[in-house]
C-alpha cells in the first residue's frame, strides 16, 4: 500500500486534529504547518503529494488571506502538488481566485473543527491523490 505525504496548512489546531485521522486512514503521512513561514520550511524539507490549505492563517487579522499568497506561489511551480483550499471564509471572489491559481478543489469548513462534509472531504482527497 502506497503512503502519501500530505501537508495541512492551518493555524487552528482543531481543524488539523479533525482531518488527520481521516487522512491517516487513507494511508497518508500528515504534517502540519500553522504559518506561511513554517509551510515554506516544511515544503523545502519534504516533497508532498497533496497540500490542504486554509486561506486565513491568522484568525485575529480580519482581512488576512495569506493562504491565497501561498497558493499563488505554488501555482507558478509546475512540480507543485494538488492544493485543496479548506476555508471557513468562502466568498465567490476567493473561489474565483483559487480557481485562477489552480486549486484542485475549494471546500468549506464551518465552526469549531468538527463541522464539514466528511464524505466530500474524503472523496476530494481521494481524487487529488488518485486513490480508487
Amino acid at each position: 500500500m502506497s503512503k502519501y505525504f500530505v501537508l495541512v496548512i492551518d493555524d487552528q489546531e482543531g481543524w488539523y486534529e479533525a482531518v488527520s485521522p481521516i487522512l491517516e486512514e487513507l494511508h497518508c503521512v500528515v504534517s502540519h504547518a500553522t504559518t506561511p513561514q513554517s509551510a515554506y520550511s516544511a515544503m523545502g524539507q519534504q516533497g508532498y503529494d497533496l497540500i490542504i490549505l486554509d486561506l486565513r492563517l491568522a484568525e485575529d487579522e480580519a482581512y488576512n488571506i495569506q493562504g491565497l499568497d501561498i497558493l499563488e506561489k505554488l501555482s507558478k511551480d509546475e512540480k507543485s502538488p494538488p492544493v485543496i483550499i479548506w476555508t471557513g471564509h468562502a466568498t465567490p471572489a476567493l473561489q474565483q481566485k483559487a480557481v485562477w491559481y489552480k486549486a484542485f478543489a475549494f471546500l468549506e469548513k464551518i465552526g469549531d473543527g468538527k463541522s464539514f462534509d466528511h464524505g466530500l472531504f474524503i472523496e476530494t482527497v481521494k481524487k487529488a491523490l488518485n486513490i480508487k
